[in-house]
């Protein structure tokens, strides 16, 4: 658990046993440090700053823990007046009773995004999803995000509530059910690359790619600047250039909409749960298409050049 690398669903099940230890085992740096991680997970952040402080004074590597205590007290700072809604699977935190009336819609949109991207991918987790809406400007300070950046799932879903309130029901949709696909392809494969996660997550969205975005494609295959799964970045979030961004989140939406067309009904679900515990998605993917990753992605670039 280094750095601010989130955790998957199933190792946080598997931190829950935890007070089954001893008693002197519970208070070990390391046991301390990973409780605090149950309790952030939780929506908790008193406790989990206050485990992860007695985690780094009993010696625990602060290049482990310090960018948590640190990214939890961004958090705690803002959020610690915020009213909470609950819904069947999901945890809404938001600012009292300026985002009340938006509140409740967002509730309804997540609960059919569960439905929907669950469908998809044949998983229904009964685990609660930790949710946040934001004003904007806090919304980029506690993500450290760029301001063309919608939303981000960072093993808790944040969305910036300005504009929200005054969008259709179909927008609303679109942008949660974005973000909910971040968190379920995270429950099934951690390990899953950002190209994987875009593409799925603008493909669950269900809007067709814009021609300006075909068009920008083949361009940038025409210049050699193309990105595919052997080029793509291994983050977005903090690009400030917002062209290279667009271009990099079509290139995902264009290449993962050609492989599942490719792919057999219902693989899609049984493709990420092989990534899970691997380092790349290549094996994986070739055990369920008899294709290799770079095979696919040859032949994507050869049916955008056609």
């Amino acid at each position: 658990f280094v750095g601010s690398r989130r955790l998957s669903q199933a190792v946080i099940d598997t931190l829950a046993q935890w007070k089954k230890l001893p008693q002197a085992a519970r208070e070990k740096k390391e046991i301390l440090f990973l409780r605090g991680h149950l309790a952030y997970a939780a929506g908790d952040l008193e406790t989990a700053l206050q485990l992860w402080d007695e985690a780094r004074e009993k010696g625990l590597d602060p290049e482990n823990v310090k960018p948590w205590i640190e990214k939890a007290t961004r958090e705690h700072r803002v959020e610690k007046g915020y009213a909470r809604l609950g819904s069947a699977h999901f945890d809404i935190s938001y600012e009292g009773d300026r985002d009340e009336k938006i509140v409740g819609r967002v509730a309804t949109a997540l609960e059919r995004a569960y439905e929907k991207v669950g469908g998809d991918l044949d998983c229904f987790p009964d685990t609660v999803v930790q949710v946040l809406l934001y004003p904007s400007q806090v919304f980029q300070e506690v993500t450290a995000t760029q301001a063309w950046a919608g939303g981000i799932y960072d093993g808790k879903i944040r969305v910036p509530v300005k504009g929200l309130q005054t969008v259709d029901e179909q927008v609303l949709d679109r942008v949660l059910v974005h973000e909910y696909t971040h968190a379920l392809v995270n429950a099934l494969a951690p390990e899953a690359p950002l190209w994987l996660h875009e593409g799925l997550a603008q493909h669950e969205e269900g809007a067709e790619i814009p021609d300006a975005d075909r068009v920008l494609l083949r361009e940038a295959l025409a210049q050699g600047k193309l990105p595919g799964p052997s080029t793509f970045p291994a983050s977005l979030s903090t690009d400030p250039d917002v062209k290279r961004v667009k271009l990099c989140y079509a290139a995902a939406r264009s290449f993962v909409d050609f492989l599942l067309e490719k792919m057999e009904p219902g693989h899609l679900g049984k493709f990420l749960r092989k990534i899970n515990g691997t380092v790349t998605v290549g094996s994986p993917l070739r055990r369920v298409t008899d294709k290799k990753l770079e095979e696919w992605e040859k032949e994507w670039r050869e049916t955008l050049s056609s």
